[in-house]
């Protein structure tokens, strides 16, 4: 239920623009058929760029956010680590409090449908019913009816059938003949699922103008004579209103039909205004993509009312920390290298320019590593598959090491470090089995940013590497490195940190929060 409502919010910002800008150029236009074409577009937009919206991240991530991480390579600077402590109500209550606020509206909106189609079909049922050429004639005994229209159906009282039936008649066939019924029925889908935007409803006030206009013509079109008609219009001012599915005669914005039915045709000009609804879904679509946003829209899709999901949810929160470390790399200092997996016998250079051997550099690794995992980075390797052993003739790529400017991560390690923390998780078998630990990842970013050939550098336990190479594998694209003002592909070394924090460490993290 939070995806569905994640993807109402996210639609929802574009349905807002594209209102906004149809409202703007060309809602007071006279062009009625462009005009309903157009907001069909509109709809179909706002409902389907929220799958395709992603491609927006880098573009507006590298605009919005300086890069001002300096982080060399063969240096791992940030680590991420996943905690056992309970989740504070920013990240966890209110995204559940809003979604089950959601439901509840969406419920009544759709009871409110229901109900307004229940009364449609009485009225229909109770009257006496004419066939007349494709369409059926309903008559009502209610007075307080006013004319409308609904599938194959016209109705109005008898009192009105009458008076002015041919006038009627025309306007309501011309609604049918339109299907305009159809586009009524995509506005309440719409309006259920997003029943808490302003501009949903409006939009649906817009498709019911255009079809008034479009109806109107009609009748201005047979002959009839146009003050009368206008007087039928005044005299039908008040009666009972149908909101869902229907098209009533008495529709509320009267006066704006008068005006239009003076108004000269627009010119065929007038219509590249249209072409403003690339800005503005653009505008929507970089708004969704903004961290922020999307860090709460992330939240808000993980929500479940499942016990599978809760218990994801009040198991661990996911915090950040400015961990900042240096560790030799294992990649020379020359301008390539071999892929991650062949055999280390090079040499670096420690901070105090001291030469040191890359066994030393593998010591240092596996003496961090938690012993209480005891883990076995051999047989861990065999268990995890990765593609890095096995390169394509297109992955044969040179790889550099040292790069005149490093690969860089969208918006900076901050950005780096809460995509991660939005998109990792803690295995639910190595939190049962109390396992934490620090995984190193290394993985290639290609000439084309593209993150490829993920492999543990150092392990921990099968279900934390694992998790850490899922991770890894679907990171978003980087900015690639730079050699002689080309870009090109490099190396690039991730700690990772799992921890789980007892009730003490919690107290005192209450005291002294982390930096984030």
């Amino acid at each position: 239920m939070g995806t569905i409502f994640s993807y109402a919010i996210t639609s929802s910002m574009l349905l807002c623009m594209g209102y906004l800008a149809y409202k703007w150029i060309l809602a007071g236009e006279r062009q009625h058929a462009y005009n309903r074409a157009i907001i069909y577009i509109i709809y179909t937009l706002a409902l389907t760029l929220p799958a395709f919206a992603g491609g927006w991240t880098n573009l507006f991530n590298s605009m919005s956010h300086p890069n001002n991480a300096n982080v060399e390579f063969g240096e791992l600077s940030g680590g991420l680590i996943l905690q056992s402590s309970p989740i504070d109500t920013t990240t966890a209550v209110v995204p559940i409090i809003l979604t089950c606020l959601y439901v509840a509206g969406a419920v009544i909106a759709l009871i409110f449908s229901i109900s307004g189609c229940l009364q449609l079909t009485s009225i229909i049922r109770k009257g006496e019913k004419t066939r007349i050429g494709d369409y059926i004639l309903v008559i009502s005994e209610r007075n307080d009816v006013a004319p409308f229209s609904w599938l194959n159906y016209y109705v109005m009282s008898r009192n009105d059938y009458e008076t002015a039936g041919e006038i009627i008649s025309i306007h309501e066939r011309r609604h049918l003949r339109l299907y305009h019924w159809v586009d009524l029925l995509l506005v309440q889908i719409v309006d259920i699922f997003q029943w808490f935007n302003p501009a949903a409803w409006l939009m649906g006030e817009e498709f019911k103008t255009v079809h008034e206009y479009q109806a109107d013509e009609a009748v201005m079109a047979s002959g009839t004579n146009l003050r009368q008609y206008q007087t039928l219009l005044i005299k039908k001012a008040v009666g009972t209103r149908f909101q869902v599915l229907a098209n009533s005669l008495n529709h509320s914005k009267l006066k704006k039909r008068v005006t239009m039915m003076y108004k000269s045709k627009s010119s065929k000009s007038r219509r590249l205004g249209a072409l403003l609804l690339i800005p503005a879904m653009g505008i929507g679509c970089a708004v969704i993509e903004i961290p922020a946003v999307a860090a709460a829209l992330d939240r808000t899709a993980e929500v479940s009312f499942t016990m599978e999901g809760n218990d994801k949810v009040s198991d661990f929160s996911t915090n950040i920390v400015n961990e900042t470390e240096e560790i030799a790399s294992f990649s020379e200092k020359g301008s390539s290298v071999e892929p991650s997996n062949a055999p280390i016998i090079q040499e670096t250079q420690s901070e105090s320019g001291e030469e040191v051997s890359s066994e030393q550099n593998r010591s240092k690794l596996q003496d961090e590593t938690p012993k209480a995992t005891n883990v076995d980075n051999t047989s861990n390797e065999s268990k995890i598959s990765t593609t890095t052993n096995d390169l394509s003739d297109k992955e044969k790529e040179k790889v550099y090491a040292a790069v005149d400017k490093n690969a860089e991560y969208p918006g900076g390690i901050g950005a780096l470090m809460n995509w991660l923390s939005m998109n990792i998780r803690y295995p639910e078998k190595a939190y049962k089995d109390n396992i934490q630990g620090k995984v190193v990842v290394k993985f290639i970013i290609g000439k084309d940013g593209k993150v490829s050939d993920p492999s543990i550098l150092k392990g921990v336990d099968p279900e934390l590497d694992k998790e850490a190479l899922r991770v890894i594998s679907e990171m978003p694209e980087w900015k690639p490195a730079e050699s002689n003002g080309k870009a090109v592909a490099s190396y690039y070394n991730l700690p990772i940190s799992f921890k789980l924090v007892d009730d003490s460490e919690q107290t005192e993290k209450t005291e002294t929060p982390a930096v984030n």
